[in-house]
């Protein structure tokens, strides 16, 4: 009989270990985040750089930062997120093909995996080109002076 309370006493004990750990982790799991900053010069034009930033918190150790594009359409729940590159930064080159391009950025951690919320590149502007200057022409200031003629005198 007191082997069996023993053994009843010890498995509550291991229980109760199991829901703090299971309960630490949670926490510890639940607070994890990342965070997208998003900076470019407005008005955005072709060719200028978007820098997007990823901050994490609440993770400890090592991670990894890993940059997705949306493709496909959820209106026929064709979604995926394709990989554009791994690390903290992101930077991306503006351009019409870019315009609406919704991007995310996923922290991978030892039995962890948190993704950000997206965002979309903003409208790009064409550069304006600068109209042809017209080539000058020259107009003549004043009638030509006629050549003195010299009349011969008898």
């Amino acid at each position: 009989m007191k082997t069996s309370r023993r053994l009843l006493q010890v498995l509550l004990i291991c229980a109760t270990l199991i829901v703090l750990t299971a309960v630490a982790l949670s926490e510890t799991l639940s607070s994890a985040a990342v965070s997208i900053e998003m900076k470019y010069d407005k008005p955005l034009y072709e060719g200028d750089q978007i820098q997007l930033t990823a901050s994490a918190s609440g993770v400890s150790g090592s991670y990894t930062i890993t940059w997705q594009k949306k493709t496909g359409s959820e209106s026929n729940n064709t979604v995926e997120w394709k990989k554009l590159s791994e690390g903290d930064i992101l930077v991306v080159v503006a351009s019409k093909e870019v315009e609406g391009l919704v991007i995310r950025a996923v922290l991978k951690a030892e039995n962890l995996e948190v993704i950000s919320s997206s965002v979309t590149i903003p409208s790009i502007q064409v550069m304006p080109t600068a109209e042809p200057t017209p080539e000058p022409t020259v107009e003549p200031t004043a009638e030509p002076t006629p050549e003195p003629t010299v009349e011969p005198t008898v």
